[in-house]
């Protein structure tokens, strides 16, 4: 089996349910080989495997999971295009997987076994990781004929596997299948993960598909047998993305077989679905470093300590940098454009911005248009930005959520704005009659612009919209659970530390 292809279960025996273990429905896994991992959603699962070589290891999130961290790594295969390829031997290779289009390699053959502890798992263990998934185990049955050839290579994936055992005794163990040698296995394994109980993928174009009746009940042989030597399973089941309620029906499915599931596309880069899923905390945040650098922005400084208040983390995205796909987005439980001029490419921020509305994102626009007030992008989004001079008179409405730590002042403005279906929060009426909505809920998120939003004064940023209250319900933020940050007599409580050296006169004062 190949990177894009796994199957694993996690079982617990019913004997060991108490108070110092969790039971089998409070277990998960995930199985993801996408860029950049988002921590705060792999996190709660107890077994996360990943591609090594996609992972960075140098973060707090990887040091804090490492323990339930498992690195990727393939036994039976390998592909040319990886760096480690330049040292297999010819006589190594015994033919190619044409489905995965990889080299299946003798894992009789001893050079090549010192190869795949030495090229593969010491690299990794240097890189940081302390556990491993064993995947393509069973590539050996594409070249083996007899029941003799194929005894011998059996053996031969046991002699990994305690040699595994041997040199690395701390390190947790997971295998893609490996049916046939469990019985020789079984106690140096922390977990076996298997394809495609219910749903799988096959043929030339990897299509997804449903698993037979027959499938399963050869599958139910093995995996009996996994169960009576106390291993967790974890099922790994394919579906194409976007089949939430299709995903949900099947996790309850594999649960009741006694065993883990994780259902994710047959590429395996977005953030599936388990027994257990992190409710998406990061927050997707659009600034220009090329005018503010990150730590001085008004999104770092006044941004981050809002969100981190109400449980959320602020993630910074440069403007110079291409806007993430929407598979990247899908970790996100929110964006926020927060620029000080026009985006370089309005039309695809509009674009980008309606995608996310269809997958369930909302955004917020707060600061200053980030689109010319002479354009019409943002009709798309049902707001009509109208260019030239306007005096404002008057507030004509205005949502309790403003006028937070001082009013809304009526300053003069270069566009005004008509903004359809959406529930206004603040209006102002010009000197020539006209209205123009500042700030808005919309059916994609909503916006908060000038100063409707931070007023700056004599070097003092004031919060004129409550920002709490505005990222909440335009962003639609679930509300989690945080500590208490205010005292007793609700005053909020100011943290601060000072970076010094003390002087050796205060050291050697005597009290």
């Amino acid at each position: 089996m190949k990177n894009l292809h796994f199957s694993r279960y996690f079982f617990l025996p019913l004997v060991l349910f108490s108070s110092a273990f969790a039971s089998l429905p409070e277990k998960s896994a995930i199985v993801y080989y996408g860029n950049n991992i988002s921590y705060p959603i792999v996190g709660i699962h107890d077994y996360i495997i990943v591609q090594p070589e996609l992972t960075n290891t140098y973060t707090h999130g990887f040091t804090l999971y490492k323990e339930k961290i498992y690195a990727y790594v393939s036994v039976g295969e390998i592909h040319s295009d990886i760096k480690e390829y330049k040292n297999i031997q010819d006589d190594w290779i015994l033919t190619t997987n044409k489905a995965w289009n990889s080299k299946v390699l003798d894992i009789k053959n001893p050079a090549y076994m010192e190869y795949f502890f030495k090229e593969l798992i010491e690299p990794r263990r240097v890189q940081g990781f302390k556990n491993f998934f064993f995947d393509t185990l069973d590539s050996y049955q594409l070249v083996c004929k007899t029941l003799q050839e194929r005894q011998e290579s059996e053996k031969a994936l046991v002699s990994f596997i305690n040699e595994f055992h041997k040199r690395y005794p701390d390190s947790k163990l997971i295998i893609n299948r490996g049916f046939e040698i469990i019985d020789q296995v079984h106690n140096v394994l922390e977990a076996v993960l298997f394809e495609s109980y219910y749903e799988g993928i096959g043929g030339e174009k990897l299509a997804y598909q449903k698993v037979s009746d027959d499938a399963r009940n050869w599958l139910d042989i093995h995996l009996q047998k996994i169960k009576s030597y106390g291993l967790n399973i974890i099922s790994l089941e394919y579906l194409p993305e976007d089949t939430h309620v299709k995903s949900a029906e099947l996790i309850q499915k594999v649960q009741k077989k006694g065993m883990i599931p994780y259902i994710a596309n047959r590429e395996l880069n977005i953030y599936g679905k388990s027994s257990k899923n992190a409710i998406k905390r990061e927050i997707f945040t659009l600034i220009d470093t090329a005018i503010e650098e990150e730590i001085t922005s008004d999104a770092y400084r006044y941004g981050t300590p809002v969100f981190e208040s109400m449980g959320y983390i602020q993630e910074i995205f440069h403007a110079s940098q291409p806007l993430p796909s929407m598979r990247e987005m899908d970790k996100y439980q929110g964006a926020v454009i927060w620029l000080t001029k026009t985006y370089n490419d309005p039309q695809a921020l509009v674009t980008w911005i309606q995608q996310l509305k269809k997958i369930g994102i909302k955004v917020v626009i707060v600061g200053s248009l980030p689109v010319d007030v002479q354009s019409n992008y943002f009709e798309t989004l049902g707001i009509k930005i109208i260019p030239g001079l306007k005096h404002r008179n008057k507030i004509l409405y205005q949502d309790p959520m403003l006028s937070y730590k001082i009013k809304p002042p009526m300053l003069a403005s270069n566009f005004t704005i008509e903004a359809k279906k959406s529930k206004a929060l603040l209006i102002y009426k010009h000197n020539d009659a006209s209205n123009t909505t500042l700030a808005a809920l919309t059916d994609w998120g909503g916006y908060a612009l000038e100063e409707s939003f931070i007023i700056h004064n004599n070097k003092e940023n004031i919060w004129v919209i409550n920002p709490f209250e505005f990222f909440k319900q335009a962003l639609d933020l679930p509300i989690l659970p945080t500590s208490n940050q205010s005292t007793q007599n609700t005053k909020r409580l100011l943290s601060t530390h000072i970076d010094r050296i003390m002087n050796r006169l205060y050291l050697s004062q005597k009290t």
